[in-house]
Order: C-alpha cells, then structure tokens, then sequence
C-alpha cells in the first residue's frame, strides 16, 4: 500500500533545513492518538480486504492454484456449516453458462480490461510518486493529481470492480464494497496529515481537487463518509450491495439454458433449448448404470455439456493433456453430449426447482453419461472426478 500524502503536489519550507515552522505542520497531541489509531487499523484493514479477493484470482490463474486453494479451500468451506454463511461462498453472476445477454456474457473480459487497467493506473501513480521522491524533485503536481488527491486509490477501487466481474463471488462483492469504505477512512487520515503538515497550501489544493474522483463529480454526492452518518451509509450500501447481489443471481439463473422441475434441475454451459436438454437427460436416465447411481438422491442437478467441451469449473472428468481449463469450441456435434449427475449440498433438502441450484452450495459427482442424441443411446458411462481441477472448494454452479 502506497502512502497517498506524497500526492498532496505541495511544497513546504519547512521541509528545508532552518526554516520556520508552519503553524499548521505539527498534529496536536489530542489529535496525534486518533490519528495513529485510524493509521493502525485502516491500513491492514485495507490490505486485507483486497488480499480477500485479489489473491484469489491471481492465483486461480497461476500454476499454484492446487496449492493455494489446498489451504484456502478448506477456509472456505467453514463457511458451508451453517445457512447463515453457506451462501458467501456462492456466485451472484454466470461464470461459465451462456445467458444471450451481451452485457453477461462479456462480464468476465469487462472485469478484465478493468482489473488489468486499474493495475495499469496504479503503477503510473506508483512511478510518479516514488521516482520524484527519489530524483528529489519535490511533489508531484502534473497529470491525474491535478484532478484527483488519491489516484493511486481509485485505481485500487477499479482493479477491485474488474476483479468482482471477473470472479463473482458474494464473499468478493461484500470485501469489495467494505474496502471502499476503509479506503476512504485512510484518505480522510492521510489528508488531516496533509493539512497539519502543509497548511493553507493543503487547503487550496482540496478546494479544486476530488478525493477520489474530479471535484465536480464529487459534488454530486450529497452524504459525508465520516462518524454516524458513515457507519450508517456503509451499513446501508452493504444491506444494498446483499439484497443486490442475490437479485441478480435470481435473473440471471432464469437468463442461462436451463429446465427446472420439482426434484431436478437441469442446466447446460452451452445454448441448447429446453426440448433438447429435456431429451438428454432423458436418454442419460434409460441406462441402468444411471439409475442406480442416482436412485439414493432425492434432489439432482444434470449438467448437459457439448462431448467436445471441457470446463474446469465442473466436476466430470480429469484436466485433458494441453487443455487451458475452459475449451468450449464455438462449433460443436448437436448430437453427442455428455451428462453429468451430482447431487447438490444444501441446508434445504426439500428445495424444488430453481431453488435446488439456489439453495446449493456445493455438488457431489455422482455419474457421468456420453450420450448419441440423435440414435437415443449412451454410448458409455464414467465414473466422474470427485472435485474440480483446484480441488474440493466452492466453485459456481452455473
């Protein structure tokens, strides 16, 4: 975490040596206690928060992910417990269905060009910052800080929202929206510093800059980020950030390929219609090998996939040999599938319809079925992997 007080873009003659003191240079005592508190606590607070959900991707797209999620996976999964937790482990958007909704389906690149260019920004910030304080050419005034106090924030904030479009997770959504609040917690800290230190100087540069944003967008906000007012607007914006997060889940499950019926739920990554996915799981079920192996579970999700396609995201076979997690070839047999059974974890045994995949936090494999659509047969069944390629941790149903 970079200090933002080097974007102040002020000078002081008190920096110089023998210079008189600014009568605004030094904290007062009573204010000094308050100050180092908020600095103790906002800083890991803020590095936390980011760490919650950055490392996560970072490394769900690194060669350690088996690694990583050895030990943060079962960090996870305490949260499967209880009702109460279960669903922070959850996805609120698609990760890996197609809906037909441009803006859905594109999510994940979105999140990424902003995820890529809020790191982008932040080194800029970072370059511009540190390369003056050791060139010695004093503070930064040229470029973005003309505008904004805490640049190098703000890019924060953008990397963060690419990285919830990108990995959806509700407990990513909730660190995203609270780390928002701590960042402002920390500017507010690093601009009382400011202002003691620099003075009037300080002052003329808030009046004609924005914290985190240009000043006259600013101005639009009517409510202060500070005292009861701040811990009431930061409760309310993560009750509405919940509220939010689950609407959309709602949406967008009815948005993806999918049949739903009272003890089973039927869901396909790929644009097949219901007639077609109705048809496969049909044909998967006429073999006896399937029945049986379903026969103990009152409540099924059946995942029909095109034979070519590969998801790491789902449990059913091993990682093929040059495959990069995600192989969906755009063309594809309309006639081989393959249907993969499991049954879902859930706190909610009686759960129907829609509410079996909502209700679930998890899956267990329980068989795997190719299927020729159009001759009606399984052509064989497979046991499926127990776990996905990163092990047995909470990964999107849909």
């Amino acid at each position: 975490m970079s200090s933002e007080t080097s974007s102040a873009s002020v000078t002081s003659s008190t920096d110089r040596p023998g210079a008189t003191r600014n009568r605004h240079e030094e904290p007062t005592e009573a204010a000094q206690p308050a100050s180092d508190s908020v600095s103790r606590l906002a800083r890991p607070a803020a590095l936390l928060a980011m760490a919650a959900f950055v490392f996560e991707i970072l490394f769900m797209i690194s060669p350690a992910a088996l690694y990583f999620y050895s030990a943060y996976g079962p960090v996870l999964n305490v949260l499967h417990a209880s009702s109460a937790t279960s669903w922070l482990t959850s996805f609120f958007l698609p990760h890996y269905s197609t809906t037909g909704v441009f803006v859905i389906d594109q999510m994940s690149a979105i999140g990424m060009v902003l995820a890529f260019g809020g790191i982008a920004a932040f080194l800029v910030g970072f370059v511009q910052i540190y390369g003056a304080k050791l060139t010695g050419r004093g503070a930064v005034a040229g470029g973005i800080y003309r505008y904004i106090r805490h640049p190098q924030y703000s890019a924060l904030i953008v990397a963060g929202a690419g990285t919830v479009l990108m990995w959806p997770r509700f407990l990513v959504l909730i660190s995203f929206v609270a780390m928002l609040f701590v960042y402002a917690a920390l500017a507010r800290h690093e601009e009382r510093i400011c202002r003691d230190r620099f003075g009037d100087a300080y002052l003329a540069i808030e009046s004609r800059t924005g914290r985190f944003l240009p000043r006259s967008i600013e101005a639009m906000w009517p409510l202060r980020l500070e005292g009861v007012q701040g811990v009431m607007v930061c409760a309310v914006s993560l009750s509405l950030t919940i509220a939010g997060g689950f609407a959309l889940r709602s949406w967008s499950l009815s948005q993806v390929p999918a049949v739903f019926q009272d003890d089973l739920a039927t869901l396909s990554p790929a644009p097949l219609p219901d007639q077609r996915l109705l048809q496969a799981v049909q044909t998967a079920r006429s073999h006896e090998v399937v029945r049986e192996k379903v026969a103990s579970s009152t409540k099924l999700i059946a995942y029909v996939l095109p034979e070519s396609w590969y998801l790491a995201d789902i449990p059913a076979e091993p990682h093929p040999p040059g495959s990069h997690g995600h192989d969906t070839p755009a063309e594809f047999s309309d006639s081989l599938f393959k249907v993969l059974f499991v049954a879902p974890r859930s706190h909610h045994p009686h759960a129907t319809g829609r509410d079996i995949v909502l209700k679930a936090y998890g899956r267990e494999p329980l068989v795997l079925a190719h299927i020729d659509l159009d001759a009606g047969v399984v052509t064989r069944v497979d046991e499926p992997i127990p776990h996905v390629l990163w092990g047995d941790i909470p990964t999107p149903l849909f």
